[in-house]
């Protein structure tokens, strides 16, 4: 799960994202690998991290091809993403007397059919 630092930086890159000029281009060599996993971490798209970087999608996934470290960002991205989203899960399914429910089953529930491919 995103602790209040990288919250922070993802809502950054998101605000900075909006106000990218249409031909702001990024080369690959300055990836920012941390804030790309960050956004793998919430599940976000290539083309939606490709917009957030500032590159054409289809360049994005040829520098998945050839980039192992961009590969890597985004692949342990999604896992901890997915990791985060199972222990919420489990927060609902086993809730604790003292501190009551946490957070909406039905979502979770979506989530986990559609992320997670749970059915």
């Amino acid at each position: 799960m995103l602790d209040d630092e990288q919250k922070d930086k993802v809502d950054e890159t998101v605000k900075r994202m909006r106000n990218y000029p249409k031909t702001r281009k990024c080369k690959e060599s300055e990836l920012d690998y941390g804030v790309i996993e960050r956004l793998a971490n919430l599940q976000c798209t290539n083309a939606e991290i490709a917009y957030a970087i500032g590159v054409h999608p289809v360049t994005f996934c040829k520098w998945k091809e050839t980039n192992e470290e961009l590969v890597q960002a985004l692949e342990s991205g999604y896992h901890c993403g997915k990791i985060s989203l199972r222990r919420a899960q489990f927060d609902v399914a086993l809730p604790r007397e003292e501190e009551g429910y946490r957070g909406n089953p039905a979502m979770l529930m979506w989530l986990g059919k559609n992320i997670l491919q749970q059915s």
